[in-house]
C-alpha cells in the first residue's frame, strides 16, 4: 500500500507539473536575432564577472545546492540579450554557465554557445533526455537517459569531444512502472562525480570516468544528490541517506515519508529536504532533527538558503524560514506558479506567472515584498540562473535571455 500511495502522489505532482509547464508546448514564433550591438552589450557587462566563482556550473548553483551568491545584481535589469537554440521549446533544465560558455539542453542535444556573441561553439547529441549538466575545470558532465537505458558522459568544455562514459548497473524500469531509479543530474566536487541509478548511488573519478566506490540504497533513489561537510546527501522512498564523500560509507540513515523528491540542500551544518508535506532539517553530523515544519495544504520543497534564511516554495508560494528555527519570516503568494529561486545578494529571483503570461519577479530576502517585475516575451518555467551581473532564463520560443542593468 505505501507503494501503491506514493505512486499516486507522483502522479498527483506530474499533472501539477504538467499544467505549470503546458505553455512551454505552444507553437514557437521565429526567433529573435543576435545582434552585434547586442553581443557588444551583454560582452561588455559580462567579460569581467563571469568565468569566476560567480558562474552557474550545475543545478543548484553549487554541490550544496543553495541557489545563492552573497553579490547582488545592479538593477534594474531591462537590457535584454537573446541566444537562438535550435530545435529548442524551452521545456529543458536551468542552463549552467562556466568559463564563457552557456550550457543548454534541448530536443536530446547537449549545446555550448559563447556567452559574449551567443553563437554556438559545438553541440552533442545522444539519445534520451537531458538533466542541467555540471562543469568542473575544463570538463562538462551529463546524462542522457531513455527507457531504463542511459550514461553518464564527460566532454570536453572546448570542443564538446567525448571523454568517457559511464553506464550504471541499473536505470528506472517497467517492472518498477519507472518510479524512481533514473539517472540524476550530476553534482561535482573535489575531482568526483556524483549520481544515481537505479538504487545506486556512484563516485566517478572527474578525470577518468573509474569508479571510486558506490554505495546501495535500500531502495529506488528518488533524488539528486547533494555534497556538503564531508558528506553525500541522497534519498530514496523511504529513507534519506549520509555516505562519506571519500569513502562511500554510511554515516547515517533517517526515515523519511514518501514525497516528490528534490536535491537536499546543506547549508550551516544541516541537511534540508520534503518530508512528506514538510520540509525536514537534520544534522549533517550524525542525522538528528533540528526542525521540521509544515503549511496546511501545501506540498513544501527546499529551494535556497542565503544567510540565516531558507527559502522554501509550493506550487505557487514562496516562504521564507529561519534557518536554525524554521520559523516562518514571510511569504509571497502568486495566482498562478513560482519557479525555484536564484538568490543574489539581497535580491530573490522567480518566474511567476500563469499559462502564457509568466514574468520574472524580483523580491527583497529581507522581507518578501516585489522590488521589480520584469517581463520576458514567451518566458518558461525553468528556473532562473546568475552568472556575474547577467541573469539568464529559457523561453517557450527556443531563446535564452540575459538580462542586465
Amino acid at each position: 500500500m505505501v507503494r501503491l500511495s506514493s505512486r499516486l502522489w507522483l502522479g498527483i505532482a506530474a499533472v501539477l507539473a504538467l499544467a505549470i509547464l503546458g505553455y512551454a508546448l505552444v507553437r514557437p514564433r521565429a526567433s529573435l536575432s543576435t545582434t552585434p550591438a547586442k553581443a557588444a552589450q551583454i560582452a561588455s557587462n559580462t567579460a569581467s564577472s563571469v568565468s569566476s566563482a560567480a558562474d552557474w556550473v550545475m543545478e543548484g548553483a553549487n554541490p550544496a545546492r543553495t541557489r545563492s551568491r552573497s553579490e547582488s545584481i545592479a538593477l534594474p535589469i531591462n537590457r535584454q540579450y537573446d541566444m537562438r537554440i535550435a530545435e529548442d521549446k524551452g521545456v529543458g533544465s536551468p542552463v549552467a554557465i562556466a568559463n564563457n560558455t552557456i550550457f543548454v539542453d534541448a530536443e536530446h542535444r547537449l549545446r555550448a554557445l559563447d556567452l559574449r556573441s551567443g553563437q554556438e561553439r559545438w553541440s552533442f547529441s545522444e539519445v534520451g533526455q537531458y538533466v542541467s549538466p555540471a562543469v568542473a575545470g575544463d570538463t562538462v558532465f551529463i546524462r542522457a537517459e531513455s527507457a531504463n537505458k542511459g550514461q553518464i558522459f564527460a566532454l570536453d568544455l572546448r570542443t564538446g569531444a567525448q571523454r568517457w562514459a559511464f553506464t550504471p548497473r541499473l536505470i528506472s524500469s517497467p517492472s518498477s512502472s519507472y518510479w524512481g531509479g533514473h539517472l540524476t543530474s550530476p553534482v561535482v566536487a573535489d575531482g568526483v562525480v556524483f549520481v544515481g541509478s537505479g538504487n545506486q548511488l556512484y563516485a566517478l573519478d572527474a578525470a577518468t570516468g573509474a569508479k571510486r566506490w558506490e554505495y546501495s540504497a535500500a531502495d529506488l533513489v528518488a533524488s539528486s544528490a547533494t555534497v556538503g561537510d564531508g558528506r553525500v546527501f541522497i534519498s530514496d522512498l523511504n529513507h534519506v541517506y549520509a555516505i562519506d564523500q571519500h569513502t562511500g560509507a554510511l554515516a547515517w540513515k533517517t526515515p523519511t515519508q514518501f514525497a516528490i523528491y528534490f536535491s537536499p540542500i546543506v547549508a550551516n551544518r544541516t541537511v534540508f529536504l520534503t518530508n512528506g508535506d514538510n520540509i525536514l532539517a537534520l544534522s549533517t553530523a550524525d542525522g538528528t532533527k533540528r526542525w521540521e515544519t509544515g503549511i496546511a495544504g501545501e506540498i513544501l520543497r527546499p529551494g535556497a538558503v542565503q544567510g540565516s534564511r531558507i527559502f522554501v516554495k509550493s506550487t505557487s508560494t514562496l516562504y521564507a524560514l529561519d534557518l536554525t528555527t524554521g520559523k516562518e519570516l514571510w511569504q509571497y503568494d502568486h495566482p498562478g506558479f513560482v519557479s525555484f529561486p536564484a538568490i543574489a545578494g539581497t535580491q530573490l529571483f522567480t518566474v511567476a506567472g500563469s499559462e502564457g503570461q509568466a514574468g520574472l519577479l524580483v523580491l527583497d530576502v529581507q522581507t518578501g515584498k516585489p522590488i521589480l517585475t520584469q517581463p520576458v516575451a514567451r518566458l518558461a518555467a525553468a528556473a532562473p540562473v546568475i552568472a556575474g551581473q547577467t541573469l539568464y532564463v529559457r523561453t517557450t520560443d527556443g531563446r535564452v535571455v540575459g538580462l542586465f542593468n
